[in-house]
């Protein structure tokens, strides 16, 4: 952020993002409006774990999951799922530092190299046998879903690495992971979410997150209408 006489130092600049953040935001969610989502509700459905243990008690398989800072707990993790580990980024996966700033995407888990695990909580999952991924953009009690072809070794550990090696394909959702989705958005009490599954090779489909507020234009299309299906669902309450 910038200053009158330049850049902010990093804890004024901290502060001033809080301070926008709940000025702004403050105003924006006292405004007696529909929302896709509420700002409060997107908040709160941001958080991994929660994520993880809604979408199981709603009937979705999920990867098997640790959280932890400790090296020792990863390689106990790692010998009971007796399958190779990923980690991911618990928050936003863009860091900024001295050096410029990076994205942190999904990678395999070398657990030979564990140093710095210690300094903060850290995602782990058994990696699960991909067929292919999915792209399931949900808006009220529709579901849209995307079949995510990977072409290169990057984008088929983490598809967002390299969008020039994929291929989409509108797909059908399975009944009951169309069941799972909207027990899922009932709960978490949202009326849209980007959730990306997994396809093992024995057709399973197993989730990994839900963004509550997930980009979905790049996928629209004529064969993925969802522009027109988030102007239908705003028209319906339009007319409640």
């Amino acid at each position: 952020m910038l200053g009158d006489d330049g850049p902010l130092e990093r804890s004024d600049a901290h502060w001033a993002r809080g301070a926008a953040r709940i000025g702004l935001g403050g105003v924006l969610m006292s405004l007696a409006a529909r929302w896709m989502n509420h700002p409060s509700r997107a908040s709160a459905a941001e958080f991994k774990p929660q994520q993880l243990r809604t979408a199981r008690s709603m009937g979705l398989a999920t990867p098997r999951t640790l959280i932890t800072n400790s090296a020792d707990e990863v390689r106990t993790f790692a010998e009971n799922v007796k399958a190779p580990l990923i980690t991911k980024p618990l928050g936003t996966p863009h860091v900024a530092h001295s050096q410029g700033s990076e994205t942190m995407y999904t990678r395999e888990v070398d657990l030979d190299a564990l140093g710095g695990v210690e300094l903060t909580a850290h995602l782990f999952q058994e990696r699960v046998p991909k067929q292919y991924e999915v792209r399931l953009i949900v808006v009220g009690d529709t579901c849209h879903s995307v079949k995510i072809k990977a072409h290169s070794e990057a984008a088929r550990t983490d598809w967002r690495s390299d969008y020039d090696a994929l291929e989409y394909e509108p797909i059908e959702t399975p009944a009951d992971v169309v069941n799972g989705v909207r027990g899922y958005l009932a709960r978490l009490a949202l009326t849209y979410a980007a959730m990306d599954f997994i396809v093992q090779p024995n057709g399973q489909w197993t989730f990994l997150e839900a963004n509550p507020s997930g980009q979905w234009a790049w996928l629209n299309s004529a064969e993925i209408p969802l522009a027109a299906s988030i102007a239908q669902t705003l028209e319906n309450w339009c007319r409640r």
